[in-house]
């Protein structure tokens, strides 16, 4: 699922009907595989428009540690 999930986000033009049957082998329903098509695309769509922009998290994620600032 985690590979399927990654492949959605970064290379979802390179998907294929075969893709969507593999997660169906795996006994997932349309619904479950949408679902991670969906919070793939959204993760991926929120991190580029936040590079787009130069945004930086807000201040309560930056305190769960972890976060730094690209350069």
């Amino acid at each position: 699922m985690l590979d399927f999930a990654v492949e959605a986000a970064n290379g979802a033009h390179e998907m294929t009907g075969a893709d969507i049957e593999t997660m169906r082998g795996e006994g997932r329903r349309n619904e479950e595989v949408m679902h991670i098509i969906e919070i793939a695309s959204m993760f991926s769509l929120t991190g580029r428009l936040a590079n787009a922009f130069d945004l930086i998290a807000n201040a309560e994620y930056r305190d769960l540690g972890g976060y730094s600032r690209p350069k």
